[in-house]
């Protein structure tokens, strides 16, 4: 959401900017009023450019808040744990563990070439009914 170029006193950096910005430009899903990452420049040694990336960092908090998007990443990222959460109970429920004898064979299978992961994936689940 901000890009930073530390050591940017260093050789290299002004091409690192360069091609960071020119990279952006190729983002072609934006809307107006979307997020557009900026690109600092910072030497953290000598304090320079600390205060632009505090700054930049400031101001995609405040976008966060004022767009709303902030509030959706974290609706998102919670979803996201309560279905990884979900997957790990259904998967005990199952006794699908990692060193499960019978996954260990199709995994090998699937290695050898005789099945497909889906294949595998469904004779485990079916195994389990």
């Amino acid at each position: 959401d901000v890009l930073v170029v530390n050591k940017a006193d260093r050789d290299g950096a002004d091409d690192a900017l360069r091609e960071l910005r020119h990279m952006l430009t190729y983002v072609t899903e934006r809307r107006p009023g979307d997020w557009r990452p900026p690109v600092v420049r910072a030497v953290a040694t000598a304090d320079g450019g600390v205060a632009e990336m505090v700054d930049a960092i400031d101001k995609h908090r405040d976008w966060l808040t004022s767009s709303g998007e902030g509030e959706r990443r974290r609706l998102t990222r919670v979803a996201h744990e309560i279905r990884a959460l979900a997957l790990a109970m259904l998967t005990e429920r199952l006794g699908l563990r990692a060193d499960d004898p019978t996954l260990l064979e199709l995994a090998g299978q699937v290695l050898d070439g005789q099945l497909d992961v889906m294949a595998a994936a469904t004779m485990a689940a079916a195994e389990r009914n």
